[in-house]
């Protein structure tokens, strides 16, 4: 059943990628073609031949590593670029968009107005006690600091033109919100860097801006350009500051079934027979496991016992908003106990599920398999019994891609695949990257790819 949530999540995630046209190609940064029919399928890119699954291209739009090219912006942007030969402007129009920051800005400070209001007009038995009024003035100043700033990024975000002008000295910025505009310049010979930088993140995934840096002094600007925007800009700045020229674009393969006088270069037949093991990438999952089930049962009893009975329902005497206040004090407090039950409840039986799912494939191996034209890949018992078998014609296999999935106590993991004609076979999707990087190194060289 998680498997099942698992795919149809990454399914979801990738449509909405795939209709927004958030697809681009993990080497050159190209868009597709077409529109991949599946989460795994692979996708060859027009411009450099190189073949990788569709969620890597998903995954490569919004990483911050996407390539742009100079003189090349995304063909739906509202960026205008003029150029007098000594100056050159970018004009950025408002987005539209608030990266989130208003919605959480105004549940923020919805939240907070209700708890300050109530100790205001609510028990005044603290006002008493020596210090006790400013104490909570400075303890409510702190939370009102931080919606209030939520709020400013939000309608920044949003509503403020961005102008980017390069002459023959500087480099300035002027931002403009509500006819109040702000301007930071940088001496152009200073200018060292022009990239795209991690400004915060946003669900545990990193969201990049552009950051121009010349010595310790820096501008930042653009979370909410979309990645083909971010990274034409920062192509299209570099070449305006440091002169430089985009590499020119590689040809794609030639297919031989559309130019039969096409001559691909051979690639090398690799080793007729092999075993390859794969190592095992869950053995760290037995701790997180009962981890996960030991927090989700401190959650349920917090929940259930720690926080006892509900209060603040609301005194005949009461004032009537009073009685308002208590109500939705007590309405927020029935909500957080529930959040807090099963958050507890899906932890532990999400830690009960992989605990299970551990306990019956702790004996397995996994290898893959080669023969002079099939390469299977096998999963084997503690007895050297074959549980599950898989063959792949070798002369449909086309790459072995090795590709970023996420990180671990600050510790990049990747995931390693298979390209085999029209679909991503994963062979490993949460493994130390420098190790997958050299068990993806061995494959290769085994399969004849390097």
């Amino acid at each position: 059943m998680f498997k099942q949530l698992k795919s149809g999540l990454q399914s979801s995630i990738f449509a909405t990628a795939a209709r927004k046209g958030l697809l681009a190609c993990p080497e050159c940064g190209a868009k597709p073609a077409g529109v991949p029919a599946s989460y795994n399928a692979v996708v060859t890119c027009p411009d450099c031949g190189t073949k990788a699954a569709a969620h890597e291209w998903a995954a490569t739009a919004t990483s911050g590593t996407l390539a742009g090219k100079a003189g090349r912006p995304p063909a739906d942007t509202k960026i205008t670029r003029t150029s007098d030969g000594s100056t050159t402007v970018w004009a950025i129009p408002p987005s539209g968009k608030s990266g989130g920051f208003l919605f959480f800005a105004a549940f923020w400070l919805a939240i907070t107005g209700t708890v300050t209001a109530a100790m205001a007009f609510g028990d005044p038995s603290y006002k008493g006690e020596p210090g006790g009024l400013l104490l909570i003035i400075l303890f409510f100043a702190l939370f009102w600091a931080i919606g209030l700033g939520m709020l400013y990024f939000g309608l920044r975000n949003r509503f403020a033109r961005h102008r980017i002008e390069i002459d023959t000295y500087n480099l300035t910025l002027r931002r403009t919100l509500f006819g109040r505009a702000n301007t930071k310049s940088l001496s152009r010979e200073a200018i060292t860097t022009v990239h795209q930088a991690e400004f915060y993140q946003k669900n545990y995934r990193p969201v990049y801006g552009i950051e121009i840096k010349a010595g310790k002094r820096k501008i930042r600007f653009g979370t909410v350009l979309t990645p083909g925007e971010k990274a034409w800009l920062v192509a299209d700045i570099k070449e305006s500051i440091f002169g430089t020229t985009e590499p020119p674009a590689r040809t794609p393969p030639a297919d031989p079934a559309a130019d039969p006088a096409a001559d691909p270069a051979p690639r090398s037949p690799g080793k007729s027979s092999f075993t390859f093991p794969l190592p095992n990438a869950n053995k760290h999952a037995w701790a997180f496991s009962i981890v996960l089930i030991l927090m989700g049962l401190a959650f349920s009893f917090i929940a259930i016992k720690l926080m006892g009975p509900l209060t603040g329902l609301p005194d005949g005497d009461d004032p009537l908003f009073v009685k308002i206040f208590d109500l939705i004090f007590t309405l927020f407090d029935s909500i957080f106990r529930l959040i807090f039950l099963l958050a507890g409840l899906a932890m532990s039986g999400g830690g009960v599920y992989w605990l299970t799912k551990l306990r019956a494939t702790r004996h397995h191996k996994r290898a893959i398999v080669g023969t002079s034209s099939t390469l299977y890949l096998r999963i084997t018992d503690r007895h050297g019994r074959v549980i599950r078998e898989t063959p792949y014609p070798r002369a449909q296999i086309a790459d072995v891609r090795l590709s970023n999935s996420g990180h671990v106590n600050g510790k990049p993991m990747s995931r390693l695949e298979l390209i085999v004609a029209d679909e991503a076979v994963p062979l490993l999707s949460w493994t130390d990257s420098t190790q997958a990087e050299s068990l993806a190194s061995d494959l290769r060289q085994t399969l004849g790819f390097a």
